[in-house]
């Protein structure tokens, strides 16, 4: 779930995704070293994630499907499945453009143990 903290068009930089690409699972791969790093997921709030589609995957995909950028006013949700093909633009504009993602899970799927993650990034509401 995707909650627009600021109005965002085609120049504050959306985020870009591949409409049906979820249908084809997890197709990201690990890049080098950083998903085995002991501070993994620090890797994972920048804009080089541990794993990511390879370029030739997205080019694949590209081919069959027109990418739809997620414009909209503040305070917009926007639902859309965790393994969408998706990327953030470069902000053009001069004002920000922030969002919040959330991802939750059913109360079935709960994970095993607790993440290793910070509270600040993955909490267990109990």
């Amino acid at each position: 779930m995707c909650i627009l903290l600021d109005d965002v068009d085609y120049l504050s930089g959306p985020l870009w995704l591949i409409p049906g690409s979820h249908l084809l699972g997890d197709i990201s791969m690990p890049i080098g070293n950083r998903a085995k790093s002991v501070n993994r997921w620090a890797n994972d709030t920048s804009e080089t994630l541990s794993y990511q589609v390879p370029s030739n995957d997205v080019n694949s995909l590209l081919e069959n499907t027109e990418p739809k950028a997620l414009v909209g006013k503040a305070g917009d949700v926007i639902f859309f499945h965790p393994q969408v093909v998706h990327c953030s633009s470069n902000n053009l504009s001069s004002v920000d453009r922030r969002l919040l993602i959330i991802t939750y899970n059913q109360k079935s799927n709960a994970g095993i143990k607790a993440s290793s993650r910070p509270e600040f990034l993955s909490s267990r509401l109990k």
